[in-house]
């Protein structure tokens, strides 16, 4: 066997899913094809003989991983912010059907 390489890979397709489920659809979306490509690219890497190509996909792999964190954490930012935003909205009763009927009557 030449050489034992041990190489381990975080996996945020998990992540990327719950974030799809509960969070913003799009940057889970998005999250899950970077998390997808990553499984793969790290995939290709394990079995790939050539040690240079393999340095190669495991860099790209976790650079994928990261852009799928990256935006799991936007998704979750955004989320939150909407949520906050939509509560002090609806506290000061700007949300309210009467704010909007009166604007309509204008």
């Amino acid at each position: 066997m030449e050489g034992n390489y041990n190489y381990y890979h975080k996996n945020y397709m998990v992540w990327s899913i719950l974030c799809t489920l509960f969070c913003c659809i799009a940057g889970g979306v998005v999250a899950i094809i970077y998390s997808a490509r990553s499984n793969d690219t790290f995939n290709r890497a394990i079995v790939c003989s050539d040690p240079a190509l393999k340095s190669a996909l495991i860099m790209q792999s976790e650079k994928d991983n990261s852009t799928a964190k990256t935006w799991i954490i936007a998704s979750v930012v955004v989320t939150l912010f909407g949520g906050i935003i939509s509560a002090i909205l609806s506290m000061t009763g700007a949300l309210s059907m009467s704010g909007l009927e009166a604007i309509m009557d204008i």
